[in-house]
């Protein structure tokens, strides 16, 4: 009997283990591919972000290429010195500005005298207009300058219709000769209620010419800069998606991204409310494309796991199939954690060096002349460098979280010092983005023990947070005060809050609210409560969404510690 009962028992082990290894087995299969599918969307969405990126600062940087004539050699001061009685005056200023840029073919100016006021142009000698009829071609240097008299009374007549309505500017559209050009003047008045137009400064920007020549050898410059890269190539189109410029080895298959620009080379805020009928609104497109290998890097980050459950499964069979479903549903969510940081964390650092690339690059072109161009130049270096900066520290706490406190230096400590230290540290971002800052501080705060260095971490990642969540009431309130044994710091703004559901889930790393859309690494606030935690104190947090987010920092007083 006991030997019949082992043969059942043996027969039914036979029947259910090859069904279960087989139940095991499609089970896995499916769990492995919604691993690997939802690596794939990680990765593409990496790419593309990659690409959008690198659209953006394409067409960033030619637009700012594209209106740097208008906004530093229009408004030059050497221009005062331009009379009809000595126009060659400024012809060397013409000249530093036909080399460092390539676009206008010709500057024009006109000054009202007692006599006739003829129209001076100056333009390339090497590619003169077809309507420069009255140059000699004698002079050796490399601007010819002449007059014309149809060409300088049509252009004034256009003129001084914006002049009769008091405009700085004029900018327009026109043909000469067959050729079509975008004018871009600047106004001066004799008097303060612009009555009296006093002297016209301007270029003429050959629009075929431009087509034809000035975006390739831009977007090649900029390639240097903005795809060193090899996985990302740029691409320009015209109006018409006709391709006007692009690196070499361009990609057509691949993830793209696309922003548009218009084809002016002016400030747009320099136009009245009403467009004028005849300036064309001709839109371009900057186009980056990334190569399919980039948008798979991050697939085997996903697979290994999934090999390394099926072998489990294979082996332990039920055993393995139960803990195969939790660990692979546990892997794809870390996966997509990870693949999502490693993508935010990427663009957090490629943006602040791409832009301290591209205004290094800028400068040593030689192309800012104003030391007010200069300086906002430099100051955009510093911020971006104090970005970068507030990035590693968080970065690097973070790879030493586990022991953060073993590497605290204790000392007594002035919270009011901490707190002007990183107001200090962020007075340019304050100051640009028009910020006001409320700071009530009792004076006779108790010192508290601490570490300097993580300290002014934890109070630059919530101040940070509060600059870059604020909405259009752009106040931030620091509050700090002592009472029973605690000093208490609250950093409040009010900007777009956090919604209920993610209050309790910003201190964990990664960890970013749903209806956040600015770049972030997802670290500041837990690396900021773990540093808070190791000093005896506690972070809480208090939010509605909509209206702003109060974080409130606990400290015990220097006598309580232990």
């Amino acid at each position: 009997m006991s030997v019949f009962k082992t043969w059942v028992r043996t027969q039914r082990l036979v029947f259910w283990l090859p069904l279960v290894a087989s139940i095991c087995v499609v089970l896995l299969g499916w769990l492995s591919y919604r691993a690997i599918r939802d690596a794939d969307r990680t990765s593409a969405l990496l790419a593309q972000r990659t690409a959008q990126e690198a659209a953006n600062l394409l067409a960033g940087a030619l637009l700012r290429d594209m209106r740097a004539v208008q906004q530093a050699v229009l408004v030059s001061h050497e221009w005062n010195d331009f009379s009809p009685e000595h126009p060659y005056r400024v012809r060397r200023l013409v000249a530093t500005a036909f080399a460092q840029y390539p676009y206008p073919e010709t500057f024009l100016a006109w000054r009202r005298t007692s006599g006739a006021s003829p129209v001076v142009f100056w333009s390339r000698a090497e590619r003169l207009p077809r309507w420069a009829g009255g140059h000699s071609g004698e002079d050796a240097f490399p601007v010819a300058m002449w007059t014309d008299e149809a060409v300088g009374r049509r252009l004034m007549d256009r003129i001084t219709t914006n002049a009769a309505t008091g405009q700085s500017f004029a900018v327009f559209d026109t043909d000469i000769d067959g050729d079509f050009y975008q004018v871009v003047t600047n106004l001066r008045y004799f008097d303060p209620y612009r009555e009296q137009l006093a002297t016209v400064i301007g270029f003429l920007v050959n629009l075929g010419w431009v087509r034809q020549h000035y975006f390739a050898d831009v977007t090649a410059e900029m390639a240097r800069v903005i795809a060193a890269d090899a996985d990302v190539t740029l691409k320009v189109l015209d109006e018409r998606g006709q391709v006007r410029a692009q690196t070499a080895g361009f990609n057509e298959t691949g993830v793209v991204g696309r922003r548009q620009f218009p084809l002016s080379f002016f400030d747009p805020l320099s136009l009245p409310p009403a467009r004028p009928a005849d300036l064309v609104d001709a839109k371009w497109t900057a186009e980056a494309v990334t190569r399919p290998n980039r948008a798979r890097v991050y697939q085997p980050a996903a697979a290994a796991p999934t090999l390394v459950l099926a072998a489990s499964a294979t082996v332990f069979l039920l055993l393995g199939l139960f803990l195969t479903a939790r660990a692979v549903r546990e892997s794809a969510t870390l996966a997509e954690t990870r693949a999502t940081f490693v993508a935010t964390v990427t663009h957090e650092l490629k943006t602040p060096v791409a832009g301290i690339r591209a205004a290094g690059d800028t400068l040593a072109s030689g192309r800012v002349t104003t030391p007010e161009v200069l300086r906002d130049y430099a100051v955009m270096v510093v911020n971006e460098a104090k970005r970068l900066t507030r990035l590693l520290d968080n970065l690097l706490a973070y790879a030493r979280i586990t022991d953060l406190a073993e590497v605290y230096s204790f000392q007594l400590l002035d919270l009011r010092d901490l707190i002007d230290s990183s107001l200090r540290e962020f007075r340019s971002r304050l100051e640009s983005g028009g910020f006001e800052v409320r700071a009530d501080i009792e004076s006779d705060l108790p010192e508290i023990k601490g570490d300097r260095t993580a300290l002014a971490l934890a109070f630059d990642n919530v101040l940070d947070n509060a600059i870059r969540y604020s909405g259009d009431q752009r106040v931030i309130e620091i509050h700090a005060r002592s009472a029973d044994h605690t000093v208490t710091v609250e950093i409040v703004d009010h900007g777009i809050g956090i919604l209920p559901a993610d209050v309790g889930r910003v201190k964990q790393k990664f960890f970013r609210g749903r209806n956040v859309t600015n770049h972030g690494s997802g670290l500041g606030l837990a690396i900021t409560d773990r540093i808070i935690s190791d000093h005896g104190g506690a972070l809480r947090i208090r939010s509605t969404a909509g209206s702003g987010t109060t974080v409130i920092l606990e400290f015990l007083h220097s006598m309580e510690r232990v």
